[in-house]
């Protein structure tokens, strides 16, 4: 380890560029590949503080980090450096902000809108907002050494003088780490007292936060290990924590509203494969149960509610099965006749 601070964070300063370019292809990689379910389940949507929640986490990380990838890689004067460095910090906020908030609604919507969850969530939600400004605030001074080290000032990544203050961001992943597992704990909570693991949006939304939580938990803690260990200078772990809850925030977005509405091919999908099973079941050779009641078979589709049909349409002519009409809030099934 290098004994003078900062010789330590100038190699820190190198380590961005190579950091921040990686995980700005991350994000245009996963826009692009869920640019088409983005049309289906957020543009063609009303407009809504989920919808807005999505398009802040999927495009406000694309947009600024160009900025810091200038700041980080371009040969900047010290008297600019002093310019930008707090506006650069400032910006940094909103990254955790966004998909902290899209926890709280979704633990929020999901467990009924209950009014105590709501404060207790809330409460979470400003205490990590205060020691955001209080982190990134103490970060927010020119380390004058770097110039003297690096021959120039690279405002992305700057600190105090003494070099004192980086431990704080420490502190806020360690606050983050709680927060998201306070949302999990009352996800959970809500989940087994009224059974809703039985049902897929239950199962889901678990899922969700079990492996959200997870991933953002191994983010956070080598992030928090980073700025709380002898090495706290090599601040380049910071990238991650900031900009993958934003794509772990817009898939859960996109899953949910692929669960409770199915775009056009996922319901001629779910159609395909029911009439493929139904085919199956009516070349069964067993013979049927004189007692077991009307000569025909119901297979539900869950809780997938899909667009009304006509009355007994005739799916496949040859082996007799019909789609039976239903309500919008019944599932439907589909019958086929035994000889």
């Amino acid at each position: 380890m290098d004994p003078d601070p900062a010789a330590q964070l100038a190699r820190a300063l190198e380590q961005n560029k190579y950091t921040l370019p990686s995980v700005y292809v991350i994000l245009l990689w996963e826009a692009l590949i869920n640019l088409g379910e983005e049309h289906d389940l957020i543009h063609q949507t009303r407009w809504g503080h989920v919808k807005v929640c999505y398009l802040a986490c999927r495009y406000y990380p694309i947009i600024i980090t160009p900025l810091y990838l200038w700041a980080c890689i371009a040969d900047i004067d010290p008297r600019t450096c002093a310019n930008i460095v707090l506006p650069l910090q400032i910006f940094l906020l909103p990254l955790t902000l966004f998909p902290q908030f899209v926890i709280l609604v979704r633990a929020y919507g999901f467990t009924g809108r209950n009014l105590y969850v709501l404060l207790l969530l809330c409460g979470c939600f400003v205490t990590l907002l205060f020691l955001q400004f209080w982190g990134f605030a103490n970060q927010s001074l020119v380390a004058r050494k770097v110039f003297a080290v690096l021959g120039t000032c690279q405002g992305y990544k700057t600190t105090s003088n003494d070099f004192s203050h980086t431990r704080h961001v420490g502190y806020v992943m360690v606050a983050s780490i709680a927060t998201d597992a306070l949302a999990l704990i009352v996800v959970s909570i809500h989940c087994f007292r009224i059974r809703t693991t039985q049902g897929p949006l239950g199962r889901l939304f678990l899922q969700q936060g079990i492996s959200g939580f997870l991933v953002m938990l191994t983010l956070n803690i080598v992030s928090a290990f980073t700025f709380l260990g002898p090495d706290h200078l090599l601040t380049f772990g910071v990238v991650y924590p900031l900009m993958f809850p934003n794509i772990i925030a817009c898939r859960f977005i996109l899953q949910l509203r692929r669960q409770v509405s199915p775009t056009e091919t996922f319901q001629l999908r779910r159609q395909s494969q029911l009439v493929r099973d139904a085919v199956g079941v009516a070349h069964d050779p067993q013979p049927p149960d004189p007692g077991s009641g009307p000569p025909h078979i119901s297979i539900p589709l869950e809780d997938y509610y899909l667009r009304p049909m006509p009355t007994a349409h005739q799916l496949l002519p040859q082996h007799n099965i019909y789609f039976h009409s239903y309500h919008p809030r019944d599932p439907p099934s589909f019958s086929i006749p035994k000889p």
